[in-house]
């Protein structure tokens, strides 16, 4: 058998499958079970019971019903609702500039390229429409790198125009865009709360970065602006995405957080260029579980993020400045 010769369950080219057992496929259809009851309850559950749709959402959506998870919690019918029935198919009759036509095209070759949908041009072809339509229905954002993945993994699960409508909430209702456009005041604004949430949570780490000369900017930008789709496991990042639709860019922080207390033997015993190895590596050979559970066993209050926010706006402490800050 060649290497990356078996398909998993969401459609990745891998080397072998894990062999569940009789305990765990009796657990994963119980749990199916669960989430077809309530989905059949879905106003019961996203009003009086949301706090047991929090609690399931945080253990992962089962596959089968993802895409259509997501697109519920996420609001993007609602969002669409505000524009023209073809509205999706006008943006493909727009014309992009030639700048954001290279930039995506450099993209797709190498965006989830173990993926069976992206291996076709079929699939490819179906990313480089919603991207382009995204340039012309966003054209301060237009086109960035990283982008393509969070639209890839939105196509996994669901139609192309679906896809684009979710991708279109997120950048716009959950904030993402401002991780895109110019300067990309979203993505400063997180390293700064990032560098005091490690100070607060995890001392001994933001010590010994602050020795190696290490900030946010070398080891989480990818994670930020990609929603953890790069060098993670298809697991983790999807964990991350279904928390993500329902809590918001906290849970990015969380994960964040995990990664670093997870692997903080190994980060401590670093040195500048290690580290940056390192971070190429950590996030594949990571467990889901145990990071969702390390994310969640942080108490982390929306009050000390908005703090923190407030802070970097306002007046920001210049020790967690250690980046180069961009400003308009």
């Amino acid at each position: 058998m060649t290497d990356n010769s078996v398909l998993n369950k969401y459609g990745f080219f891998c080397n072998s499958l894990p062999q569940l057992t009789h305990l765990q496929l009796h657990q994963e259809n119980a749990r199916i079970e669960k989430w077809a009851k309530m989905l059949r309850n879905w106003q019961r559950y996203s009003t009086s019971k949301h706090k047991k749709l929090k609690s399931r959402i945080r253990k992962g959506i089962p596959s089968c019903f993802r895409g259509y998870v997501w697109y519920l919690i996420s609001g993007s019918e609602s969002f669409k609702s505000k524009y023209p029935a073809d509205h999706y198919q006008s943006l493909l009759q727009n014309e992009c500039s030639r700048v954001v036509v290279n930039a995506i095209a450099l993209d797709l070759s190498r965006t989830y390229p173990s993926h069976i949908k992206f291996k076709g041009e079929e699939g490819r072809e179906s990313l480089n429409r919603l991207l382009k339509a995204y340039s012309v229905f966003d054209q301060e954002v237009g086109y960035t790198q990283g982008m393509s993945y969070i639209a890839a993994l939105f196509l996994i699960f669901l139609s192309e125009e679906s896809s684009f409508w979710l991708f279109a909430t997120v950048m716009r209702e959950y904030h993402l865009r401002e991780f895109f456009i110019r300067n990309m005041p979203g993505i400063h604004e997180s390293f700064y709360v990032m560098n005091g949430l490690v100070r607060h949570n995890l001392p001994a780490i933001w010590k010994h970065f602050k020795n190696i000369s290490v900030s946010p900017s070398m080891y989480a930008t990818h994670w930020f602006m990609t929603g953890f789709n790069v060098n993670f496991s298809i697991e983790i990042s999807l964990r991350v995405w279904d928390c993500f639709l329902l809590e918001g860019q906290k849970i990015f922080f969380r994960a964040g957080l995990a990664m670093l207390k997870i692997h903080s033997k190994e980060i401590c015993e670093s040195q500048f260029e290690e580290m940056m190895l390192m971070n190429k590596t950590l996030g594949e050979k990571t467990d889901a579980n145990e990071l969702m559970r390390t994310a969640f066993s942080f108490y982390l209050t929306r009050k000390l993020i908005d703090r923190l926010k407030t802070d970097y706006s306002h007046n920001p402490k210049r020790k967690y400045l250690n980046w180069e800050r961009i400003d308009h």
